[in-house]
């Protein structure tokens, strides 16, 4: 897939959701982290886009936070053609 200037890398586009997700349900970075089996460091280099994860732990984290794994992409693609429509 061709990398834009306007658009988001997909671990980036990832860990915009999965904060977003966790704020608008009031949750803290250590509660779904420990729910989800995993340290609050890597959840947070998951949500700041440092590392890249496992669909299993993906989908631990979409199961805390109660939505569908397809979510996390949903928007990534429009996102990505919409920045290619306006750099044309």
């Amino acid at each position: 897939m061709r990398q834009t200037k306007n658009s988001l890398k997909l671990e980036q586009y990832i860990g915009i959701q999965i904060k977003r997700h966790r704020q608008e349900q009031g949750l803290k970075l250590s509660e779904v982290a420990q729910i989800a089996g995993i340290s609050q460091g890597m959840l947070s280099k998951i949500e700041n886009a440092q590392v890249s994860t496992s669909l299993e732990t993906l989908s631990r984290l979409c199961e805390v936070l109660g939505i569908p794994m397809s979510t996390l992409f949903s928007q990534y693609d429009q996102q990505d053609r919409k920045s290619t429509r306006l750099n044309s």
